[in-house]
């Protein structure tokens, strides 16, 4: 019960500076890890010394970055319905939010990984004359770490 009054305190009675301060800090948090982990993991790849395992993460970046969005779509867009549906005493609505998000969020994704996986081949051919031309040589790195983001449906 002392934690349904604190939320209720946040939404409701707290100052704005502060319920801000109470809802960011785990979101900013989150971004740190994701940092330190993409820092750590080109750090590692690095010390392979293998230039096209480096380049592989470089490329796959940006297909990360659009995997990300997906989960911020359904993460903040929700958040912010949800947070209005409480406050305004609607806590079946938010409820109902909840479970689309959670459930919209899992089936873009899933839907994101099977329409990656099933252009892999192109895909593999396009970024390898790119990579060829760049190292001049074949690097088809950057195609098994991509299906394992594809596979996993997150990368975090």
């Amino acid at each position: 019960m002392a934690e349904d009054s604190k939320r209720r305190f946040i939404f409701e009675e707290a100052p704005v500076a502060r319920a801000v301060m109470a809802l960011a800090v785990p979101s900013i948090i989150t971004q740190l890890i994701n940092i330190v982990y993409n820092y750590a993991d080109t750090w590692y790849v690095g010390r392979t010394g293998n230039a096209a395992m480096v380049a592989a993460l470089s490329v796959c970046f940006p297909i990360f970055v659009i995997l990300a969005a997906i989960a911020n779509l359904f993460g903040i867009g929700g958040a912010s319905v949800i947070s209005r549906s409480l406050g305004m005493r609607k806590p079946a609505r938010a409820r109902k939010v909840f479970a689309f998000c959670l459930f919209g969020g899992l089936a873009a994704s899933l839907i994101y990984a099977v329409v990656m996986l099933l252009f892999r081949r192109p895909r593999r051919r396009t970024l390898s004359r790119f990579l060829k031309k760049a190292q001049g040589r074949k690097c088809l790195s950057f195609s098994h770490f991509l299906n394992f983001f594809c596979l996993s449906g997150n990368p975090d």
